[in-house]
């Protein structure tokens, strides 16, 4: 018998009927690629979960509460000034009058301390019959206009009872003012008159008119 030139060996025909005859699960699996050793030192890269941020990009600015900033006043901000008050000046007066025991020496003082703390350009001193009570040269006009005002409220009160005496203010040239404020004494009507530029608060009536009695109070002791 001559053998076939193109039919593989009997045996090799025989392994390789017996391959195809077995089920698809015994068959060989073709050998997977080898992998390197992993070394020690290496350590498997985990996914960042977001997109990385590069090194160039500014940082993302923290959020601001939406609460408005509370203003704080200026270090240097200076309080408003203190309404004038009664008592405080009446402190302030006594100070003045201290050892004070004449007549003409109270209202002098009375004067000068009235024109320092008020600004008055000048300020006298007259008597029921518009004399000066004090040393100082006082305008004569100021002082009669200071006496026939003070003959016109007595007799307002004689005629209108419970009538509570204030300041009388004229008007004079350069935009001054003469307020007169008066109160009868031991001594009789007693004036006194304030050459301003500016109105007078309200509280510098009642404070001249107790001036007035404590001056007249301390000339009675020494009398």
């Amino acid at each position: 018998m001559v053998r076939s030139a193109y039919l593989p060996e009997a045996k090799e025909l025989a392994n390789l009927v017996a391959g195809l005859r077995a089920p698809l699960g015994e068959r060989a699996a073709e050998p997977a690629p080898s992998q390197p050793p992993r070394s020690a030192g290496q350590r498997r890269s985990v996914a960042p979960r977001g997109e990385p941020r590069l090194a160039s990009e500014p940082p993302v600015p923290a959020r601001r509460s939406s609460r408005p900033v509370e203003s704080q006043p200026p270090r240097d901000a200076r309080p408003p000034e203190e309404p004038l008050g009664e008592a405080l000046l009446l402190s302030e007066l006594a100070g003045q009058l201290r050892g004070v025991s004449s007549l003409e020496r109270g209202f002098s003082s009375l004067a000068t301390w009235l024109e320092l703390r008020t600004g008055a350009r000048a300020v006298f001193v007259a008597d029921a019959e518009g004399l000066g009570m004090t040393r100082a040269g006082e305008d004569e006009s100021y002082l009669a206009a200071a006496g026939e005002i003070g003959v016109a409220l007595d007799k307002l009160t004689s005629v209108v009872p419970g009538v509570s005496e204030g300041a009388v203010t004229f008007e004079l040239a350069d935009a001054q003012r003469l307020v007169l404020i008066g109160c009868v004494t031991e001594f009789g009507r007693i004036s006194v008159g304030l050459v301003t530029s500016a109105p007078l608060d309200p509280v510098w009536t009642t404070v001249i008119r107790k001036a007035i009695h404590d001056v007249a109070l301390r000339g009675k002791t020494t009398r």
